[in-house]
């Protein structure tokens, strides 16, 4: 049976622990906000945690390369701390509409990635590798969720500005990187929910 993908944990540390602290704090939203932030995210996330093409993203994304869909996902991942950050300068009702899009953009940037990011490393091992190279990814995952709250902590203690759009902007800075990485790894050129291992390689 096929097993539904994985979500990715460092955007789920990011949102489950700096967002709502933020909305709380320093935009001085109401205190039912974080827990609306965080039911939407997981109930966005359960409904989307199925196999590629059963879910509206999932169809989305079929066809297309992954290395392309990774970097939209980190667009929309920017587009989504942006919104983070516009919560600190606009009236509170905009504040709320900014935050429930925030959510929004950050699931879906999370279930773009959790489509993606396992089939990857999958396709990157060979059969004898393939456990290593997982528990390698889960590695890297786990280091994420130790430093986000230290540097999340560190970030918010210095502003809105000064937390977000560091953010925002290393979420961008990531794409340069996503093409580059396509170059050297046939994995991330293949087509999302096309199984055939012979897909030609070019970007």
């Amino acid at each position: 049976m096929r097993r539904p993908p994985e979500r990715c944990g460092p955007l789920r540390g990011r949102l489950g622990l700096a967002v709502p602290v933020f909305l709380v704090d320093t935009v001085h939203l109401p205190p039912w906000i974080p827990g609306t932030v965080l039911t939407v995210n997981a109930v966005l996330g359960a409904v989307g945690a199925t196999p590629v093409g059963a879910t509206p993203v999932g169809a989305a994304l079929t066809g297309h390369r992954r290395w392309s869909s990774l970097m939209a996902s980190q667009a929309i991942v920017g587009g989504a701390f942006v919104a983070v950050l516009c919560c600190a300068y606009v009236p509170s009702a905009l504040s709320i509409c900014c935050a429930l899009a925030a959510v929004v953009l950050v699931t879906v940037g999370e279930l773009i990635q959790s489509l993606i990011v396992s089939p990857i490393v999958n396709d990157c091992a060979t059969a004898a590798s393939r456990g290593r190279y997982n528990s390698l990814s889960q590695m890297a995952f786990s280091i994420g969720d130790v430093v986000t709250p230290a540097l999340m902590t560190t970030l918010l203690a210095r502003g809105p500005a000064a937390t977000w759009i560091p953010m925002a902007a290393l979420a961008l800075v990531d794409m340069p990187g996503i093409a580059l990485l396509a170059g050297h790894l046939p994995a991330m050129r293949r087509r999302i929910n096309h199984p055939s291992l012979t897909e030609p390689d070019g970007l």
